[in-house]
C-alpha cells in the first residue's frame, strides 16, 4: 500500500511539473496610434507571477506607464477600446495606494531612450499566464501611456494618453 501511495504521489508530481512546463510565454506585438510596429511585450511565467519583458522602438523618449487593460481590443488612434486597467478585485490604482493596486498595474514605468528604444523587465504577482487562473491575462490588452505612472492617482496614475497597445490573444486551451 505504501509503495502504491508513493507511486501515486510521484505521478501527481510529474503531472504538476508537466502542467507547469506547458505555460508558454505570450508575445504581444505593440502598435502605435498610426498602426506602426513599436515593439513587443512578452508575458513569461515567473514563480507565482508574471515577468513582463518589454522591447520597444519608435516611442518618445522618457518614462512611460504600462498596464494590462481589461478589454482585448486596441482601436487606434486613442486605444480607448482597451477599457480600464485589469482590476478583478476592485482596488485602487498604484503600488503606493494604501488601499491596494489594480492587478494590471506594474510597480514601475518603462524608460525609453533618446533614440526611441527601450527595454524593461517588470514583475507582476497579480496576473497569470495560466489560462485556468481567474487572473489570467488572456483576452486582455497591454497599453503604454505617454507619461510616467505616479503609482497612486486613480484611475491610471496620471500617465496620460495611450500611445501604444497590443491585444493579448485568447488562451489556447
Amino acid at each position: 500500500m505504501f509503495l502504491k501511495q508513493i507511486g501515486s504521489m510521484a505521478l501527481l508530481g510529474a503531472c504538476v511539473a508537466a502542467s507547469a512546463a506547458t505555460v508558454k510565454p505570450v508575445a504581444v506585438p505593440m502598435l502605435d496610434g498610426q498602426g506602426k510596429d513599436v515593439g513587443v511585450v512578452t508575458f513569461v511565467k515567473h514563480g507565482k507571477g508574471v515577468e513582463l519583458r518589454v522591447a520597444v522602438k519608435g516611442l518618445p523618449a522618457g518614462e512611460h506607464g504600462i498596464h494590462v487593460h481589461a478589454t482585448g481590443t486596441c482601436t487606434a488612434p486613442d486605444f480607448a477600446s482597451a477599457g480600464g486597467h485589469f482590476n478583478p478585485d476592485s482596488k485602487h490604482h498604484g503600488y503606493q495606494n494604501p488601499d491596494g493596486h489594480h492587478a494590471g498595474d506594474f510597480p514601475m514605468s518603462i524608460m525609453v531612450k533618446a533614440d526611441g528604444t527601450g527595454s524593461a523587465k517588470l514583475m507582476n504577482p497579480d496576473v497569470s499566464v495560466d489560462a485556468s487562473a481567474p487572473n489570467a491575462v488572456f483576452g486582455k490588452s497591454v497599453v503604454i501611456h505617454e507619461l510616467v505612472d505616479d503609482q497612486k492617482t486613480d484611475p491610471a496614475g496620471a500617465s496620460g494618453k495611450r500611445i501604444a497597445c497590443g491585444v493579448i490573444p485568447a488562451a489556447a486551451m
